[in-house]
């Protein structure tokens, strides 16, 4: 089975976080709003008769970053259950608190050396913990993968050992996609471009308009 995943973008030599997730969401919400800025009355009464002529009817129309939400379970009887006993024994021992950390510096300043973002905060004049940097995530998800942003985490955790370690607990995370000249975005909107493309071409009503 193919399993989505959250992991930090750097060279696997700097050990990046990654989870996985041990059971696939059954649903993920996307969003993306447009904003129109004020258009002058000739740009409102210009008219369009051909596909090329057409864009102008879009001018000022501006998109934010594509936004979404999974809701992911964590849950440590599943990887007590594994053959890996490094694996098996970890769980046994700390069920789910490393996944519950990784999703905390996930949030904060990551993982590793911390050399680069301490220059970079002192260079923005930033002293404050609130303003460090984030670290930068690829979401995987089958085909998708997606340069992003955790914006928000919550965590409700459901079913502890006698020594309160937890064992079980509901993720609803929140992440923005950063869209701009990063290479794992261009690739992402080439598979987009393909992907849509190929269904286009296939589909009755592509043949009901001839610009």
């Amino acid at each position: 089975m193919i399993k989505g995943y959250l992991i930090e973008y750097k060279k696997k030599k700097h050990n990046p976080l990654a989870l996985e997730f041990e059971f696939n969401p059954q649903d993920l919400s996307f969003s993306r709003s447009l904003h129109a800025a004020s258009v002058t009355t000739a740009q409102k009464a210009y008219g369009f008769n051909n596909p090329e002529q057409a864009a102008v009817a879009a001018w000022g129309v501006s998109s934010d970053p594509m936004t979404f939400t999974v809701k992911i379970l964590l849950d440590s009887s599943y990887r007590t259950a594994s053959s890996d006993q490094s694996i098996a024994s970890l769980a046994a021992t700390n069920g789910i608190q490393p996944e519950l950390d990784l999703l905390n510096l996930m949030t904060t300043f990551g993982s590793g050396d911390n050399k680069k973002r301490r220059a970079l905060a002192v260079a923005a004049k930033s002293k404050s913990l609130r303003h460090k940097p984030v670290p930068v995530l690829l979401f995987g998800w089958g085909e998708v993968v997606l340069p992003v942003l955790v914006t928000h985490c919550s965590v409700n955790l459901t079913g502890f050992m006698p020594d309160l370690t937890p064992l079980r607990a509901e993720a609803t995370i929140s992440l923005k996609v950063i869209e701009g000249d990063n290479p794992i975005y261009l690739t992402e909107q080439l598979r987009q471009v393909s992907s849509a493309a190929k269904y286009s071409s296939s589909v009755a009503v592509s043949d009901k308009f001839e610009g």
